[in-house]
Protein backbone atom coordinates (compact mmCIF):
# COMPACT_ATOMS: atom_id res chain seq x y z
CA UNK A 1 0.00 0.00 0.00
CA UNK A 2 2.62 2.41 0.83
CA UNK A 3 4.14 2.18 -2.90
CA UNK A 4 0.60 3.19 -4.00
CA UNK A 5 0.70 6.40 -1.92
CA UNK A 6 4.11 7.08 -2.85
CA UNK A 7 2.72 6.75 -6.54
CA UNK A 8 -0.22 8.68 -5.56
CA UNK A 9 2.27 11.62 -4.37
CA UNK A 10 3.96 11.65 -6.90
CA UNK A 11 1.12 11.93 -9.19
CA UNK A 12 -0.09 14.66 -6.95
CA UNK A 13 3.93 16.83 -7.41
CA UNK A 14 3.07 16.21 -11.28
CA UNK A 15 -0.78 17.72 -11.39
CA UNK A 16 1.06 21.14 -9.33
CA UNK A 17 3.79 21.63 -12.22
CA UNK A 18 1.32 20.67 -14.83
CA UNK A 19 2.93 17.32 -16.27
CA UNK A 20 0.22 15.59 -17.52
CA UNK A 21 1.91 12.54 -18.85
CA UNK A 22 3.68 11.43 -15.42
CA UNK A 23 0.78 12.44 -13.52
CA UNK A 24 -1.25 9.80 -15.46
CA UNK A 25 1.24 7.76 -15.48
CA UNK A 26 2.00 7.46 -11.67
CA UNK A 27 -2.63 7.75 -10.93
CA UNK A 28 -2.25 4.22 -13.39
CA UNK A 29 0.43 2.50 -10.93
CA UNK A 30 -1.52 3.63 -7.67
CA UNK A 31 -4.75 2.33 -9.04
CA UNK A 32 -3.05 -1.07 -9.85
CA UNK A 33 -1.63 -1.55 -6.93
CA UNK A 34 -4.72 -0.55 -4.61
CA UNK A 35 -6.84 -2.45 -6.47
CA UNK A 36 -4.28 -5.70 -6.38
CA UNK A 37 -4.58 -4.84 -2.24
CA UNK A 38 -7.90 -4.51 -2.32
CA UNK A 39 -7.49 -0.91 -1.10
CA UNK A 40 -10.84 1.26 -1.52
CA UNK A 41 -9.74 4.30 -0.52
CA UNK A 42 -6.36 4.57 -1.77
CA UNK A 43 -8.01 3.63 -5.29
CA UNK A 44 -10.91 6.91 -4.34
CA UNK A 45 -7.82 8.72 -4.01
CA UNK A 46 -6.13 8.51 -6.88
CA UNK A 47 -9.90 8.75 -8.87
CA UNK A 48 -9.98 12.11 -7.04
CA UNK A 49 -6.70 13.36 -8.43
CA UNK A 50 -7.40 12.11 -12.05
CA UNK A 51 -10.70 14.32 -11.52
CA UNK A 52 -8.86 16.92 -10.54
CA UNK A 53 -5.94 16.42 -13.23
CA UNK A 54 -8.35 16.57 -16.26
CA UNK A 55 -10.00 19.58 -15.03
CA UNK A 56 -6.99 21.57 -14.75
CA UNK A 57 -6.43 20.24 -18.33
CA UNK A 58 -9.48 21.45 -19.37
CA UNK A 59 -11.29 18.07 -20.02
CA UNK A 60 -14.23 18.32 -18.07
CA UNK A 61 -15.95 15.58 -19.59
CA UNK A 62 -13.07 13.28 -18.31
CA UNK A 63 -13.34 14.92 -14.78
CA UNK A 64 -16.85 14.55 -14.24
CA UNK A 65 -16.70 10.88 -15.57
CA UNK A 66 -14.07 10.23 -12.69
CA UNK A 67 -16.05 12.17 -10.13
CA UNK A 68 -18.98 9.92 -10.78
CA UNK A 69 -16.78 6.60 -10.65
CA UNK A 70 -15.20 7.44 -7.34
CA UNK A 71 -18.76 8.85 -5.89
CA UNK A 72 -20.06 5.54 -6.72
CA UNK A 73 -16.88 2.95 -5.48
CA UNK A 74 -17.45 4.96 -2.25
CA UNK A 75 -21.00 4.42 -1.77
CA UNK A 76 -20.82 0.96 -2.82
CA UNK A 77 -18.14 0.07 0.10
CA UNK A 78 -19.94 2.42 2.41
CA UNK A 79 -17.12 5.26 3.22
CA UNK A 80 -19.17 8.01 4.19
CA UNK A 81 -16.41 10.50 3.80
CA UNK A 82 -15.24 9.75 0.83
CA UNK A 83 -19.13 10.16 -0.51
CA UNK A 84 -19.18 13.58 1.13
CA UNK A 85 -15.33 14.49 -0.17
CA UNK A 86 -16.19 12.93 -3.65
CA UNK A 87 -19.52 14.97 -3.74
CA UNK A 88 -17.04 18.38 -2.97
CA UNK A 89 -15.47 17.29 -5.75
CA UNK A 90 -17.57 17.50 -7.58
CA UNK A 91 -19.57 20.53 -6.66
CA UNK A 92 -16.51 22.34 -7.29
CA UNK A 93 -16.56 20.71 -10.88
CA UNK A 94 -19.83 22.26 -11.31
CA UNK A 95 -18.99 25.67 -10.00
CA UNK A 96 -15.75 26.08 -12.32
CA UNK A 97 -18.12 25.24 -15.19
CA UNK A 98 -20.42 27.88 -14.41
CA UNK A 99 -23.12 25.73 -13.31
CA UNK A 100 -24.14 27.28 -10.21
CA UNK A 101 -27.49 25.63 -9.53
CA UNK A 102 -25.89 22.23 -9.59
CA UNK A 103 -23.27 23.04 -7.40
CA UNK A 104 -24.94 24.74 -4.65
CA UNK A 105 -27.57 21.45 -4.58
CA UNK A 106 -24.05 19.43 -4.83
CA UNK A 107 -23.31 21.40 -1.51
CA UNK A 108 -25.92 20.73 -0.17
CA UNK A 109 -26.51 17.14 -0.78
CA UNK A 110 -22.71 16.52 0.66
CA UNK A 111 -23.78 18.47 3.69
CA UNK A 112 -26.61 16.50 4.41
CA UNK A 113 -24.55 13.47 4.11
CA UNK A 114 -21.74 15.07 6.40
CA UNK A 115 -20.84 14.47 9.91
CA UNK A 116 -19.42 17.67 10.84
CA UNK A 117 -17.81 16.16 14.44
CA UNK A 118 -16.38 13.58 13.07
CA UNK A 119 -14.77 15.62 10.22
CA UNK A 120 -14.62 19.25 10.80
CA UNK A 121 -11.85 19.85 8.10
CA UNK A 122 -14.21 18.53 5.28
CA UNK A 123 -16.80 20.42 6.69
CA UNK A 124 -15.20 23.33 6.62
CA UNK A 125 -14.09 22.46 3.06
CA UNK A 126 -17.43 22.15 1.90
CA UNK A 127 -18.85 25.35 3.32
CA UNK A 128 -15.48 27.53 1.55
CA UNK A 129 -16.77 25.81 -1.63
CA UNK A 130 -19.81 26.95 -1.23
CA UNK A 131 -19.24 29.92 0.08
CA UNK A 132 -17.14 30.70 -3.19
CA UNK A 133 -20.56 30.21 -4.75
CA UNK A 134 -22.06 32.10 -3.40
CA UNK A 135 -19.68 35.11 -4.15
CA UNK A 136 -20.21 34.21 -7.65
CA UNK A 137 -23.58 35.10 -7.46
CA UNK A 138 -23.23 38.00 -5.56
CA UNK A 139 -24.90 36.57 -2.48
CA UNK A 140 -22.07 38.23 -0.50
CA UNK A 141 -23.66 38.12 2.99
CA UNK A 142 -24.44 34.62 3.09
CA UNK A 143 -20.75 33.92 1.57
CA UNK A 144 -19.37 35.86 4.70
CA UNK A 145 -21.69 33.56 6.88
CA UNK A 146 -20.10 30.58 5.44
CA UNK A 147 -16.52 31.79 5.38
CA UNK A 148 -16.54 32.69 8.80
CA UNK A 149 -17.64 29.28 10.15
CA UNK A 150 -15.03 28.02 7.74
CA UNK A 151 -12.18 29.93 9.39
CA UNK A 152 -13.14 29.41 12.83
CA UNK A 153 -12.53 25.69 11.97
CA UNK A 154 -9.38 25.57 10.50
CA UNK A 155 -8.36 28.08 13.25
CA UNK A 156 -9.27 25.53 16.07
CA UNK A 157 -7.62 22.51 14.03
CA UNK A 158 -4.65 24.89 13.53
CA UNK A 159 -4.94 24.42 9.79
CA UNK A 160 -2.70 27.65 9.16
CA UNK A 161 -2.72 27.56 4.77
CA UNK A 162 -6.31 26.89 4.82
CA UNK A 163 -7.15 29.92 7.23
CA UNK A 164 -5.16 31.85 4.93
CA UNK A 165 -7.00 31.41 2.08
CA UNK A 166 -10.17 31.65 4.19
CA UNK A 167 -8.84 35.35 4.89
CA UNK A 168 -8.02 35.85 1.41
CA UNK A 169 -11.85 35.27 0.56
CA UNK A 170 -12.99 37.02 3.48
CA UNK A 171 -11.25 39.91 1.53
CA UNK A 172 -12.43 39.32 -1.34
CA UNK A 173 -16.35 39.27 0.12
CA UNK A 174 -15.78 42.29 1.89
CA UNK A 175 -14.65 44.25 -1.46
CA UNK A 176 -17.58 42.90 -2.96
CA UNK A 177 -19.87 44.30 -0.20
CA UNK A 178 -18.08 47.63 -0.44
CA UNK A 179 -16.54 47.20 2.97
CA UNK A 180 -12.86 48.65 1.68
CA UNK A 181 -12.00 48.89 5.40
CA UNK A 182 -12.85 45.09 6.13
CA UNK A 183 -11.10 43.87 3.57
CA UNK A 184 -7.84 45.86 4.06
CA UNK A 185 -8.30 44.34 7.65
CA UNK A 186 -8.59 40.40 6.32
CA UNK A 187 -5.62 41.27 4.08
CA UNK A 188 -3.57 42.49 6.98
CA UNK A 189 -4.51 39.33 8.78
CA UNK A 190 -3.64 37.08 5.72
CA UNK A 191 -0.15 39.04 5.40
CA UNK A 192 0.71 38.48 9.03
CA UNK A 193 -0.02 34.36 8.44
CA UNK A 194 2.70 34.27 5.47
CA UNK A 195 6.67 33.61 6.56
CA UNK A 196 9.54 32.34 4.64
CA UNK A 197 8.12 28.42 4.88
CA UNK A 198 5.31 30.08 2.21
CA UNK A 199 5.82 29.09 -1.17
CA UNK A 200 5.69 31.96 -3.93
CA UNK A 201 2.34 31.10 -5.17
CA UNK A 202 0.97 32.18 -1.80
CA UNK A 203 2.87 35.17 -1.66
CA UNK A 204 1.62 35.80 -5.21
CA UNK A 205 -2.07 35.15 -4.47
CA UNK A 206 -2.18 37.84 -2.06
CA UNK A 207 -0.19 40.53 -3.80
CA UNK A 208 -2.44 39.80 -6.84
CA UNK A 209 -5.36 40.50 -3.78
CA UNK A 210 -3.75 43.50 -2.30
CA UNK A 211 -3.51 44.92 -6.08
CA UNK A 212 -6.78 44.41 -6.60
CA UNK A 213 -8.00 46.17 -3.38
CA UNK A 214 -5.25 48.94 -3.79
CA UNK A 215 -7.60 49.40 -7.48
CA UNK A 216 -10.50 49.12 -5.95
CA UNK A 217 -10.00 51.98 -3.48
CA UNK A 218 -8.20 54.03 -5.72
CA UNK A 219 -5.32 53.98 -3.88
CA UNK A 220 -2.78 54.33 -6.94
Amino acid sequence: VSLGRAANNRAALAIDVGDWTRAFEQLAVARQIYTHTSDSAGVLNALGQAALAHAAMGEPARAFAAVDSAIALARQVGKRSEVVDDLRILADLFRDAGDYANALETYRQAERVLDSASTPDLYARLRRGHAQTLMALNQSDDAARLLREALAVHEAQQLRHAAFDDRLLRAAVAQQRNRGGEADRWLREAARQLDTRDSPLARARWLLQRGQWLAAERQW
